[in-house]
């Protein structure tokens, strides 16, 4: 078996490559036939995704974040379905939050034992959620995810966070700086979608559609229940939004009087004030008009952690 390992750096004052040494190392330790790609803005992560499944490897290895994988989960999934099968992903976390990582477990793991559960290859079928949209191009797009959708506030702080990050030269204190400047505007959209034989209207401050836990909005979720969660938040106080952040660190978001939960396989979005639509950490050109976001059940072959002794 051959392995496409794909290296993501960080963009940061502090980039060295170290991270690219050692997970060579580990694999060069365990006699692992790998190819290794470097991810650049020439050559991002689904362009190599693609040069690697042509050149034969059928175990992608992302060592990055959840923008990352979501490029190669889209990667895999643009490929005949028959290829689609023979291909697993396994992830290696490192970006700034690796929610998806961290709902397996892995950010509470060595890389070495990440290294381990590759070569192991435990299997697992998962989901990956869709949006359905026309772009400002009147061009049909899709694009999955495996983590969530944000529109709203949640996609505008997203928006905010790639515009400082290039004037802060740091993921984390760009994304700390967008998330104060964007809670004390405390906007409010108009929002309205059906699902479940509902049509909901009014004004929402974000809303969430997760396949998994959704950088904690969507805490329930899991990718392989052939469902989505979804979290619209109506908060527009301040008092409230603190409380509403405590609960989302505590993993109890739910439980805002806020939050309307909802669970579904597909969410038809027929008006959307907000201009912001992020997927899975990226964004995306603002869909024009309709949108729809639905679950495709077990479409991933992705590499689990197995339990150690």
């Amino acid at each position: 078996m051959k392995y496409a390992l794909i290296y993501c750096p960080k963009q940061s004052l502090s980039v060295s490559g170290k991270m690219k040494k050692q997970v060579e190392g580990l694999f060069k330790k365990k006699n692992l036939d790998y190819n290794l790609y470097v991810a650049s803005k020439e050559n991002p992560v689904n362009t190599l995704s693609i040069i690697a499944i042509a050149e034969g490897c059928r175990t992608l290895v992302i060592v990055g974040g959840d923008r990352s994988l979501n490029l190669a989960v889209n990667a895999v999934l643009s490929q005949p379905e028959s290829l689609q099968k023979e291909i697993n992903i396994g992830i290696i976390p490192y970006g700034v939050i690796n929610s998806f990582s961290r709902f397996w477990g892995l950010n509470d793991v060595s890389v070495e034992d990440c290294v381990d559960f590759i070569a192991r290859g435990s299997i697992r079928k998962i989901d990956a959620g869709c949006i359905h949209y026309i772009n400002k191009d009147d061009e049909r797009c899709h694009r999955h995810f495996l983590n969530c959708i944000n529109i709203g506030l949640s996609a505008h702080i997203t928006r905010v966070r790639h515009n400082t990050r290039s004037l802060l030269f740091s993921r984390k204190l760009s994304f700390l700086v967008s998330t104060i400047i964007l809670i004390f505007q405390r906007s409010v959209y108009k929002m309205k979608f059906a699902l479940n034989h509902e049509t909901v209207d009014g004004n929402f401050m974000t809303i969430c559609i997760g396949n998994c836990t959704g950088y904690g909005q969507t805490p329930s979720a899991v990718p392989y229940n052939g469902m989505l969660d979804v979290s619209a938040v109506t908060i527009t106080q301040l008092s409230g939004m603190v409380m509403g952040f405590y609960l989302l660190l505590t993993g109890k978001f739910l439980k805002h009087r806020n939050v309307q939960p909802y669970r579904t396989r597909k969410i038809v979005f027929s008006e959307v004030q907000s201009n912001a639509v992020s997927v899975d950490g990226a964004m995306i050109n603002t869909p024009k008009g309709e949108f729809t976001i639905d679950i495709q059940k077990e479409v991933i072959n992705f590499i689990v952690p197995y339990r150690k002794n």
